[in-house]
This record gives C-alpha cells, sequence and structure tokens, in this order.
C-alpha cells in the first residue's frame, strides 16, 4: 500500500497544480472555485497537510473523497483576517485546526475528526459514519 505525505500551503495568491489529484488551485484575485483532492484508487493512502495562511480570499468548495485512504490537516498558520471555505467535505479522518479562517459548511463521513474553532462561525458541521453518506 503506497503511502503519500504531501504538506500544501494555501494562500489566496499562490496556484497550485495537483495533478495527482485531478485537480488544482487556480487562484483569480483571492477566488477559487472548485478544489477536490480525488484519488480512487483504494490500495493508496494520503496524509494531506493544508496550511492556510495569506488573507482576503474564499474559496468554493474544498473535497477529499475517492476509494483511497485520505487523512487531512486542516489548519491555519497566521491569524490573518478574511480567508473563508463555503464547503469542505472531508473523507474518512481529519484535524481541523481553524482560528480565523472561517468555513460556512462542513460534513464529514468518516468516524474519526479533532475539531477546532477559533473566533470564525460556521453554518452547518455534520460528521458521520460512512453510512450515512447520501
Amino acid at each position: 500500500m503506497p503511502v503519500f505525505n504531501r504538506t500544501f500551503r494555501i494562500d489566496g495568491a499562490s496556484d497550485i497544480a495537483l495533478p495527482d489529484y485531478s485537480t488544482g488551485i487556480d487562484w483569480n484575485n483571492g477566488f477559487a472555485s472548485w478544489v477536490s483532492f480525488f484519488d480512487n484508487n483504494a490500495g493508496n493512502s494520503h496524509n494531506l497537510t493544508l496550511n492556510l495562511t495569506g488573507s482576503d480570499w474564499y474559496m468554493q468548495t474544498l473535497r477529499f473523497i475517492g476509494e483511497s485512504t485520505m487523512n487531512v490537516r486542516l489548519q491555519d498558520r497566521n491569524d490573518a483576517p478574511d480567508r473563508r471555505i463555503q464547503f469542505v467535505e472531508l473523507h474518512e479522518n481529519a484535524i481541523v485546526d481553524l482560528t480565523t479562517t472561517r468555513v460556512d459548511y462542513l460534513v464529514g463521513y468518516g468516524d474519526d475528526y479533532d475539531i477546532s474553532y477559533g473566533a470564525a462561525p460556521s453554518k452547518m458541521v455534520r460528521l458521520g459514519g460512512m453510512a450515512t453518506r447520501a
């Protein structure tokens, strides 16, 4: 079983090509639309760390999906203002540690989560086992 350990810096300005995940992050004046980390190979395991930095940016959708195992760490690396992700879809396991980044909707279908929010509000958080995925 191949294990991939990867760390990404999400700053609202620097484009990131992610061919291994059939996606990329393309910023346009602080806006990114659809970012979907996808691997359908059940034999792969991914340990992904996304460090959120910069200020004044908005991402519409951030997803971690597929048949592979994806362990995700989504974390603020500074206290910069005005970072927002409208929708986050987590895979089986995740650590979310946000102090200033706002996530409107956070959904997870696995069983092992550690979620910590600072002052930024959220409209909905729904976490549950794979059997609840519709």
